[in-house]
């Protein structure tokens, strides 16, 4: 069986991360977010659950999701995506504060969308 090489993973890879980059940056969500799913089903079966390249996949579906106001499925993402992270990079890694960052912007959300404060 053919297994194609790592350098055209990772060109596939780094493709499908730069178009949902440029797609959230042009303000088209709804596509970044179809476009972030499709990133994070391919790292799954290229990399496995346990790779930083599905860490960050997870920690893009988890931010739009937070965009899009889907709040209990973004914190999901992101709470996996942390922990990968924790492992792969440690605790006190830039990657690792990335999601924290962004478990934060969540839970301001999610405290704003109840009216907590």
């Amino acid at each position: 069986m053919f297994l194609p090489s790592r350098r055209k993973d990772d060109a596939r890879w780094e493709s499908l991360n730069m178009e949902v980059i440029a797609l959230l940056q042009g303000g088209q969500t709804t596509r970044a977010l179809a476009l972030a799913r499709e990133l994070l089903e391919y790292s799954l079966k290229a990399y496995g659950r346990k790779h930083k390249k599905t860490a960050n996949a997870i920690n893009n579906l988890g931010f739009i999701l937070t965009m899009e106001g889907e709040l209990e499925e973004a914190e999901s993402f992101l709470l996996a995506g942390l922990d990968i992270c924790e492992k792969v990079y440690g605790k006190s890694s830039r990657e690792a504060a990335l999601l924290n960052a962004n478990l934060s912007r969540l839970y301001m959300r999610k405290s704003e969308d109840t009216g907590c404060s």
